[in-house]
């Protein structure tokens, strides 16, 4: 039997007379690499990124009370709002990391008077551990807003302001696979520039935001009213990735006054 589990920050144990059984936590689920063969080739070009499918973790509840009728009642008000909602996912016995994903199904598999076991199934997609890198404790991205556009001072894993170029301060990155990378930079630019080969060519004469999601490839501004413009056919090069060890991003351009925040998601 295990403490508890949390969805979305709400701790099990906190729910009157659920009970954790069991669950099984992912920790290298399947993956595969694509190999192609070419003529007059003793060896097959090999993709360097690894390729997964959504993994599934098990858990198993159980939900006690002085009878069947109040054993319903708390899976119906209780136990089902807070799992049929849930995108985040924590366990007790790595409570610094979590899974991204949803409840996928919830099924009935014991039934007494005083009891019910439930047997749930959260699918973790991308498969592997996250943790944010925020200073701000207790805080995490909102589901339904864009991730970049909820980086702020107070909960940046790094931030910096440039009129001439320079680098972010690093960030110390202990994962195991690529990060995910959040960025936001407001002020003006000719043209900018982030770590090595990622351009804007798209100049921004009065103070502007751009947003870009590096997990997604998407990069855009907003207009007053909220609409979102997308910016991607005004940039080059690749999206910067941070790896295992210290990584840090330079910022350059052409007539540059800014200010960059980035938001750093740990995978593996």
């Amino acid at each position: 039997m295990y403490d508890w589990i949390a969805l979305d920050g709400i701790r099990s144990d906190t729910i009157s007379g659920l009970v954790v059984m069991t669950y099984t936590p992912l920790y290298l689920p399947q993956r595969t690499r694509e190999q192609t063969a070419l003529p007059g080739r003793l060896t097959a070009i090999t993709q360097q990124a690894w390729q997964r499918e959504p993994a599934d973790i098990p858990i198993t509840l159980a939900v006690v009370g002085t009878g069947q009728a109040q054993v319903d009642r708390t899976i119906r008000e209780a136990v089902l709002p807070w799992l049929y909602g849930a995108t985040r996912l924590t366990l007790d016995n790595d409570p610094t990391h979590h899974y991204r994903g949803a409840v996928t199904q919830v099924e009935q598999s014991v039934d007494e008077e005083r009891w019910v076991e439930l047997r749930a199934t959260f699918r973790a997609n991308p498969p592997c551990r996250l943790r944010l890198l925020s200073p701000k404790a207790g805080w995490y991205p909102a589901a339904d807003t864009p991730i970049p556009c909820q980086i702020a001072a107070d909960n940046a894993t790094c931030q910096g302001d440039f009129t001439a170029p320079g680098w972010l301060p690093e960030v110390t990155y202990n994962g195991l696979e690529t990060a995910e990378t959040y960025i936001a930079v407001t002020g003006t630019w000719d043209k900018l520039r982030l770590g090595a080969t990622f351009e804007v060519a798209q100049a921004a004469e009065t103070s502007t935001t751009l947003y870009i999601d590096g997990e997604n490839g998407q990069v855009w501004t907003q207009t007053a009213d909220g609409v979102e413009v997308n910016w991607m056919s005004a940039t080059t090069g690749d999206l910067l990735e941070i790896r295992p060890g210290l990584t840090s991003l330079y910022v350059g351009g052409e007539n540059i006054s800014v200010t960059v925040r980035m938001l750093v998601m740990e995978r593996g």
